[in-house]
């Protein structure tokens, strides 16, 4: 069947006719049916017993019928009996409607009373015989349709999929194990197991098809199981996903219907001679509404490469916030001469020239810092907006959103952003508020109201290829002051997003910053569709070789979507943006370790060649050799490469040479045992990383050996590590020689921090347990081949 777009939008508007925005089961079925997916479902609506007749039931194969109340009220009919399955028998089919529509209104009233649910609408405030008459009033009928006989029963057989328009990615699309028990199910299994979910807009429904393929419910319709039997072919399971893509999409944030779907969902699913048959269904909507004029987004530029900038909310006697961000700036460098303070009656503060007002600024400034009390917030973002005099603005404040008495505080604020809108420049940029602030290295300024006796930034060194986008102000800052090596080239707080999001910053950095290699984001919501432009901008970023570490918080189920079906028990919030982002090719993170880490292995490794997952390693201990070939099977697995013949002759000549060959054995990893000296350690190394079977490398070492140069200078001069022949100095000299992605792990105690610091200081990533170390790069791995 034909996707038909005048029959789907006939259908809709019918039930907004109505007064509705939810559709019946029946209507749904028609739904499916001009979606493109054939229900294969017979429905008539009786409104009384006597409009079943015998030549209606000889219409309906098989001997049972099922009969389910039509009311737009009842969601959970069974809960009420709503629902039964009768023998085809006119008399026995009469009767089952007639108790039907005499019962169920007394029923629900009951249940709903029993559950302390309330009603909206007409129901509002009706309870008992009030309720049940007006219940009574609400019903259309009842269903009569054909009983669905499972070509298979049991655990895995049923079917759910459903449509989700989620407020940050748009539509979703989900699949997985249906029936009553889906919610458990899903809490009971990892995400790919019992469902799987995918964006609508970003994904193909092949691709969807082949992400479903890692199911169980999949391995059972799919016969894939011990004694499984196949209900339904690929071919159809395509065809199924075909018609909710299009659906989704023609309902969709981009699409061209007057209606957008909130949800739909069918569930469960069963398979009845190959065919899918749904038993039931619900699907939401609402009006599209009004665009709204976008934020002037090409004047990132301004906020990231300014010429010019002015800081409101400097004291002139005290330091405080205003104050120090003043003199970050100008400590970075920034040209004096087109830097101001907006403070009246003061000429100077810093040697940085002083301006009455916004309006009285000399030039257009492209950067506004706005360092003011909450409450003056308001007035000052009118102000700049209407002045024609800023670009951009960064607002500082804290508090807002998150303190109880600032509501009126902040929408002041967004009406004041949303006006500035209706100017014919579009007004200016805003960043916040609660906006810890921004580092710009190729701007040479820096707003963050830290200053730089607390938070060293490295300014002496060369800028990394990284950009930091956080939600979180005080996150960016601890995971910079932790990186001490590390000096981002953008270090960005969005703080409450209030007009510019993470995405936004995401997909203007795709095309105008291409020196930015890595991108660590750490998000706790999007913007409304943010999410979906995040997804876009990632996998862009991706198809470059760009990385992306992402971490995403609030991941409770008290975070997530309340609706009236369970494609959002079963998806969930952070579920959905977790494979979404994944999915575009992003590194998504499940602890701050993991964040922390990758976001480290990300800017060592980005020039490394990835090419396989399997592993050659090196310690001088045991254990560490042993916990490193335990960690190798995880959710990302690597594999123990096996030696070409001439890397495992190569290795026995070290051995021989170093007087190893009568305690250590060719193996890998390879353990040279504490009588390893540093010449056995770089020449196993080097014979390891020339083998063309070994894709990636840990070298390890419990450096407390006498037999190798690990100790800090001056402490004990024949094992320095500042000669040149010193262990750390030859891991050096490999991990620069190497296209291969190499890794370190010092597994020892603060008397050699000293060594693990040089090392870090010259690039390479210092692990201090090995297990961490094989499960991070294992993770690594697996994202870079994902991408390739």
């Amino acid at each position: 069947m034909s996707f038909n777009k005048t029959a789907l939008e006939k259908l809709v508007a019918g039930v907004f006719g109505e007064n509705r925005n939810q559709l019946l089961e029946h209507e749904n079925y028609d739904l499916m049916e001009a979606a493109g997916l054939p229900s294969g479902r017979k429905v008539t609506i009786v409104a009384h017993p006597g409009d079943v007749t015998q030549g209606m039931l000889s219409k309906y194969p098989g001997d049972r019928i099922v009969l389910k109340i039509v009311a737009p009220v009842i969601m959970h009919k069974t809960d009420v009996g709503g629902v039964a399955i009768l023998a085809k028998d006119l008399k026995t089919v009469q009767s089952g409607v007639a108790d039907m529509l005499a019962q169920v209104p007394g029923r629900f009233a009951t249940w709903i009373e029993k559950k302390g649910l309330t009603l909206e609408g007409v129901f509002e405030g009706l309870s008992g015989k009030e309720l049940a008459e007006a219940v009574n009033r609400d019903i259309r009928g009842v269903m009569v349709t054909d009983f669905a006989a499972a070509d298979e029963k049991g655990f895995g057989y049923e079917m759910i999929v459903g449509i989700q328009n989620t407020r940050e990615f748009g539509p979703v699309i989900t699949a997985g194990i249906g029936g009553v028990d889906t919610e458990l199910v899903a809490a009971s299994m990892t995400q790919n197991q019992a469902a799987v979910t995918g964006s609508a807009l970003e994904r193909t429904p092949q691709q969807f098809l082949d992400k479903f393929r890692s199911t169980i419910c999949y391995r059972k319709i799919a016969g894939l199981t011990r004694a499984g039997r196949k209900v339904v072919s690929d071919g159809t399971l395509l065809q199924m996903f075909d018609a909710l893509f299009a659906m989704a999409r023609h309902f969709g944030p981009d699409g061209a219907s007057e209606f957008v779907m909130d949800e739909f969902e069918i569930n469960p699913v069963v398979f009845t001679g190959g065919v899918p048959a749904p038993l039931d269904g619900l699907s939401r909507f609402h009006r599209r509404p009004k665009a709204t004029p976008q934020s002037p987004l090409h004047k990132l530029t301004n906020l990231l490469h300014p010429k010019s900038m002015a800081v409101i909310g400097v004291s002139a006697k005290g330091l405080n916030m205003g104050r120090i961000i003043l003199r970050n700036i100008k400590g970075q460098g920034f040209d004096e001469q087109h830097m101001y303070v907006i403070r009246p009656e003061t000429d100077e503060i810093d040697g940085i020239r002083c301006i009455p007002s916004i309006a009285a600024l000399p030039e257009i400034v492209d950067v506004l810092v706005l360092a003011v009390g909450a409450d003056q917030a308001p007035g000052i973002i009118e102000e700049a907006a209407g002045s024609g005099k800023v670009q951009s603005v960064i607002i500082i404040p804290g508090g807002l959103g998150e303190k109880s008495g600032t509501e009126a505080i902040v929408a002041g604020m967004n009406r004041a952003i949303a006006d500035s809108r209706m100017r014919q420049d579009g007004g200016p940029l805003f960043v916040g508020g609660n906006c810890l602030g921004i580092i710009s290295r190729p701007a040479l300024y820096d707003t963050l109201f830290v200053p730089e006796q607390k938070l060293p930034k490295n300014y002496d060194k060369t800028p990394d290829p990284v950009a930091f986008l956080s939600q979180s102000g005080a996150r960016m800052i601890t995971v910079i002051s932790s990186q001490s090596n590390m000096a981002p080239l953008f270090s960005i707080s969005t703080g409450n997003q209030m007009d510019l999001g993470i995405s936004d910053f995401l997909e203007y950095m795709v095309d105008h910053e291409p020196e930015v290699k890595v991108f660590a984001v750490y998000v706790e919501g999007f913007r409304n569709l943010g999410g979906l432009k995040a997804v876009r901008a990632v996998k862009r970023l991706a198809d470059q070789g760009r990385q992306v570490i992402f971490y995403k918080a609030g991941r409770t189920a008290a975070g997530r979507t309340a609706t009236s079906g369970h494609t959002a028990s079963v998806a969930g919030n952070y579920p959905v943006c977790a494979a979404l982002m994944e999915d575009a090719g992003a590194m998504v993170c499940d602890n701050f370790t993991e964040f922390n880490e990758l976001t480290r292995l990300a800017l060592a490794l980005k020039d490394k060649k990835v090419t396989g997952n399997r592993l050659a390693a090196i310690s001088n201990a045991g254990y560490e050799t042993v916990g490193m070939a335990d960690n190798i099977e995880g959710d990302w697995p690597l594999s123990m490469a096996v030696y070409a013949p001439k890397t495992a002759e190569t290795i026995a000549g070290v051995l021989k040479a170093t007087k190893l060959d009568t305690l250590v054995d060719v193996r890998n990893p390879m353990d040279l045992t504490p009588m390893g000296n540093d010449d056995a350690h770089e020449g196993v190394i080097r014979a390891q990383l020339a083998d063309p079977n070994v894709d990636c490398f840990l070298a390890a070492t419990v450096p407390l050996t006498p037999a190798q140069k690990t100790l800090p200078a001056g402490l004990f001069g024949t094992e320095d590590i500042l000669t040149a022949d010193s262990y750390p100095n030859r891991l050096i000299r490999i991990f620069r020689e190497t296209n291969k992605p190499v890794i370190f792990c010092i597994d020892s105690g603060q008397l050699y921090d000293p060594m693990v610091r040089m090392m870090e200081q010259a690039g390479l990533v210092v692990f201090r347990t090995a297990d961490l170390a094989i499960r991070m790069l294992a993770k690594y791995i697996h994202s870079r081949l994902r991408n390739s």
